[in-house]
């Protein structure tokens, strides 16, 4: 990969998988629809649920994500790091 090449891919937060995560949970609230299920953001992202798990889990410690739990569903919403 080029210099540029390179520079471009490290500013663009889509390449990267916490990017794409925030990204659709800011769409969800953007388009008024109900915060997000793992399964749903590993859905959208086709990765396996366990992945998404473990980065959804890694931004609720940063304080990027918030998770709400009814019975053993999870939703997540943009934590208020990213407010």
């Amino acid at each position: 990969m080029a210099p540029e090449e390179r520079e471009a891919f490290d500013k663009d937060p889509l390449w990267n998988s916490i990017g794409q995560v925030i990204w659709l949970l800011r769409q969800a609230e953007r388009n008024h629809l109900p915060p997000l299920r793992t399964i749903e953001v590993a859905s959208a992202m086709r990765i396996h649920q366990t992945r998404a798990s473990e980065l959804l889990n890694d931004l609720e410690r940063l304080r990027r994500v918030s998770a709400r739990k009814k019975g053993r569903q999870v939703s997540w919403s943009i934590g208020p790091g990213e407010l």
